[in-house]
This record gives structure tokens, C-alpha cells and sequence, in this order.
């Protein structure tokens, strides 16, 4: 019985010929990405130090809820650099992320009207910001 490829002529005479894929596709290899993960735990405990900071200035609801929001970001993260699979979504969903992560964080450094998001006022969370931006801008830098 003659099986017929629903691929065209073309394509099923260049598949012999075109080029092994690689059996893991990642576009950050083990290494990086292992570094980034580890660089992953102090921005966690800065953002659950945060969101306690926050509470104790009283910050809005929304503005808390925006805080623990950048813990979820932070897990999906995580979850990427573990699974490492699919190089164009993973690009996107760590570029998404993190852009979102720090426009958060700095938006709770200076306040920003766009997202309705006051500045907190205490210098302790000042200070944890300014520490949270520049480990999250070593995290883009890396990855």
C-alpha cells in the first residue's frame, strides 16, 4: 500500500538533508541558567521583604497585591530557566517578565501615576528598591 506525505515534493526530498536538531534546543544553556537561578533567591527575599514593608506603611490594596504579584513573576522565571525548553517562547516569556518586573520596582521607587502606583516613603524600602533594581538589572544583563 502506497502512503501518500502530505508534505510537498520539495520538502520530503530536503528533509534527509537538512541539518540535526540538537536534542536540547535551549537557548540558555545549563550554565547561565543556573547562575540566574541562583541570583533568583535574594530578589525573592527582597520582595516578600517588600510586601511586609509595604504593610507596615500601609500601602494600598492594589499596591500589595502588585508586590506579591512580582513573587509570581519571579517563580515563572524560575520555572523557564529550570525547563529551558522552547528557545523563541522562552526568550519572549523571560524578556516579558522581567521587563514587568523592574518597571514595578521602580515604579514603587518613584512612584508612577500611568500604573497608580505611589512611591513608598520609608528609607528601609527605599533602599531594598534600589537593591531589588539593580539585582533584577544583573538578571536581564545575564540572561
Amino acid at each position: 500500500m502506497l502512503v501518500r506525505s502530505r508534505l510537498p515534493l520539495f520538502l520530503c526530498l530536503a528533509l534527509p538533508l537538512a541539518p540535526a536538531v540538537a536534542a536540547d534546543p535551549a537557548c540558555i544553556d545549563a550554565d547561565r541558567a543556573g547562575a540566574a537561578i541562583v541570583q533568583l533567591a535574594p530578589i525573592s527575599a527582597g520582595s516578600e521583604e517588600l510586601v511586609r514593608l509595604g504593610l507596615s506603611e500601609g500601602v494600598s490594596g492594589e499596591s500589595v497585591y502588585l508586590l506579591t504579584r512580582q513573587m509570581m513573576l519571579l517563580e515563572r522565571v524560575h520555572r523557564v530557566l529550570v525547563d529551558r525548553d522552547g528557545c523563541d517562547v522562552q526568550q519572549d516569556a523571560l524578556g516579558r517578565d522581567l521587563s514587568i518586573m523592574k518597571r514595578v520596582f521602580v515604579a514603587f521607587t518613584d512612584g508612577d501615576p500611568e500604573l497608580h502606583i505611589e512611591a513608598m516613603k520609608s528609607e528601609q524600602s527605599q533602599a531594598l528598591l534600589a537593591e531589588l533594581n539593580a539585582q533584577v538589572a544583573k538578571l536581564d544583563e545575564q540572561l
